[in-house]
This record gives C-alpha cells, structure tokens and sequence, in this order.
C-alpha cells in the first residue's frame, strides 16, 4: 500500500503548473495549425492566418470570461504582447532594404502628415458637435488625439499635462480599445482590397529579387529546417543585443516615454544591423517574425472585453467611431488628391490610428514587406508629434468655445 501525505498541497500546485505550462505550449503551437488549415482550405486562406488568430483568441477570452468566470489571464496577456513584439519587430527589419526606402520616404511623411491633420480637425469638429453632450469632452477628444496620432503613450501624456480626471482618461483608453479592435478586424479582413479600388497600387523601389513561386505556407515551412535555425544564430544573438540596449535606454527615461524610447531604438539598431549582408540575407528571420506577429493576434483579441460595450453611451460611442473611420476615409480620400498608393496609406493608417506594433501585422496582410520600413517611420513620427497635436487640439476647441 502506498502512503500519501495528509496535506496533499504541493501536488495539486504542481499539477497546476504543468497545466499551465502545457496549456502555453498549446497556445505557441496554434499559429502553426492556422498556417497549415490556410494552406489546405481555399476560403481560410482568404480570410487570412491572422484574422483566424484574432477571432479565436476574441473567442478564447468571452469564454474565459463568461463560462470560466475570470479575466485574471488579460495582464497577462498585456505583458506577453510587449514580449512579442520586441523579439518580432528586430527580426522584420533586419531584412530591409533601407536604400530602396529613401525612394517612398516622401510620399510616406506626406501621408502621415494627412492623417495626423485630419485627425486633429475631426477631433475639433466633433468638439463642437457633442460637447452638450459629453462631460469633458475638450480633454477626452484631446486624449484621442494623442491616442490616434501616436500611441496610448501619448495620450496619458497629455493626460498628465493637461491634468484630465482619471474617469475621462479611462474612458478614452476603454473605448481606444474597442475602436481598436474594430479597426484591427477592418485591416485584417477587406482594408486592403478596399484601398486599392480606390487608390493607386503600390511600386515598389526594392531592387532585390523576389521569388515569387514562393507562398506564404513555403516560407513558415522555412523555419522546420535545422540549416535554417543555424544560419538564425548571428539575427538571433543580434535581435537578444538589440532588445537588452532597448530595454536599457527605455529604463533612463519616464515610465509614460518607456514605450515610445523602446519602439525608437528597436527600430534604429534593427536598421543598423540590416547594412549587415549575412544579417539582411538570412531567409528565415522574416517568417519567424511573422510567426511571432500571429502569436501577437492570438492573445490581442483576448483583452477585448464585453463590458467596454456595456459603458459604450451613444454619444461617446459616435464620437469616437466618427472620429476614428472618419479620420480613415478623409485620409483616403487627399490619398486618392495626391496619388499616394494603396499600401501607404493603409500601413500610415494603421501607424496612426492602432500605433506602429501593428504595422509588421498591415504588411503580412498586404504581403509587402517594403512597406514595412515605411510604417515604422511613420509610426515614430507619430509618437514624436502625438502630445504637441494633443495640446494644439485643445488649445484651438478652447479658442472656438
């Protein structure tokens, strides 16, 4: 007969660590089964690998929520997402061609700067409209500003300087969200195919070859080969160097510019390392950052949450589905006025309205890995000019009110 201690503690907290560890096992492995049924099913792939990842995991946290009754997995989820990007943007830059960008830099700022300003006049505009609706709407839409200009970074900045309540700071961050999440499913569906009837496409100034037998299942097949996880090893020990400088130079500033300084150095040490020939020509670094990106929409869709529908009044909810799908079809259309393409005005988009972490995500769905350059500059305007339109958009309702 075999004894067990009375206190039998010890083994159910083991036995729920190893359920937890084999539960993310599973989890790291769905996006492979996504690329394989995309593969084997026609209509799957044209829904797209990551709109299959965001739906499940959306799915994934209303169960959790609701028949589980817990939402303690969400900060957990909001610290894996920061772990995913820093290891994925690296290993998609390292591949750029930064020469051919200077071509499409222009055209790039420009359409950035549109989709600032138009943000910035919606905003005022719909002040005017609903402010007899809305309580402290002049610094909820100045929030928004900084918010789909820049990042959420840039709206608790002027949170801060404008000395805005904490209730009108929670709203904007509930309801950037929800418009989030609505406009990442937007993206990942038919935002592309949309933007290029209406658009010019997009000419690409990279000179390099490009195989285009290849399809997108070919490339993650890439990444099961032992020769290519070999050749990884120089991008990889790279990527790990660049993170650890990151996360250093993030630490010397204030916590509200940590975001903002970690995405900036990423992104120029990942620049630097691409004049690297061995670096930029290692085939695999790309479809593994991609593959890093789909874990991304596997656990972003989790922190959508019923309950931001539940505070959802109609007022703040047209407020800021004007300001955010208006802001995108103004956008388009000076787009369509000054014969930007399709791809840059849809990744300048996605770099404004959702921030640059989602822009390698616009160039998978756009299967166009030169614009991805494009977005990430885009995106570090943003950061660099959210708080001034932030302020500007306040100053200028106060001088109209």
């Amino acid at each position: 007969m075999v004894y067990l201690p009375q206190n039998c503690g010890f083994i159910t907290k083991a036995l729920g660590v190893m359920a937890e560890y084999l539960f993310s096992v599973l989890l790291l492995a769905v996006p492979a089964v996504v690329i394989y049924l995309c593969h084997r099913f026609p209509l799957l792939d044209n829904l797209g690998s990551a709109a299959l990842c965001f739906l499940a995991s959306v799915a994934f946290g209303q169960l959790m929520e609701h028949a589980l009754h817990t939402t303690a997995f969400r900060p957990v989820a909001e610290d894996v997402l920061g772990i995913f990007i820093a290891f994925a943007l690296p290993l998609l830059l390292f591949s750029s061609d930064v020469k051919a960008w200077f071509t499409l830099a222009s055209r790039t700022m420009i359409s950035m700067i549109i989709a600032m300003m138009t943000v910035v006049f919606l905003a005022t505009l719909l002040t005017l409209f609903f402010q007899s609706h809305i309580n402290e709407l002049p610094y909820i839409a100045s929030m928004a500003v900084g918010n789909f200009t820049g990042s959420l970074v840039n709206g608790a900045a002027l949170k801060t300087g404008l000395q805005a309540s904490n209730e009108s700071f929670l709203l904007v961050y509930g309801y950037d969200v929800l418009i989030s999440s609505l406009y990442l499913l937007f993206l990942i569906t038919f935002a592309h195919k949309f933007a290029r009837k209406v658009l010019p496409p997009f000419q690409s100034a990279d000179t390099r070859p490009v195989d285009n037998e290849r399809s997108e299942f070919d490339e993650y097949r890439l990444l099961l080969a032992k020769k290519s996880w070999q050749q990884l090893r120089l991008p990889l020990g790279s990527n790990l160097l660049i993170i650890g400088i990151a996360l250093s130079a993030s630490s010397l500033v204030s916590q509200n510019a940590q975001t903002a300084t970690a995405i900036v150095t990423l992104t120029v040490l990942s620049l630097a390392a691409s004049f690297n020939s061995r670096i930029r020509t290692t085939k695999s670094t790309y479809p593994l950052g991609m593959y890093l990106i789909l874990l991304f929409c596997l656990f972003s869709g989790t922190l959508f949450s019923k309950s931001i529908l539940e505070q959802a009044t109609f007022s703040l909810l047209a407020f800021f589905l004007a300001l955010a799908f208006g802001a995108v079809i103004v956008h388009m259309l000076f787009c369509h006025l000054f014969r930007i393409d399709a791809d840059t005005f849809l990744v300048t988009s996605v770099a404004a309205i959702l921030s640059p972490p989602f822009v390698p995500l616009a160039a998978n769905v756009m299967h166009n890995r030169t614009i991805l350059l494009s977005g990430m500059s885009a995106g570090v305007l943003g950061y660099a000019c959210g708080n001034i339109l932030g302020l500007f958009t306040y100053w200028l309702i106060q001088q109209l009110t």
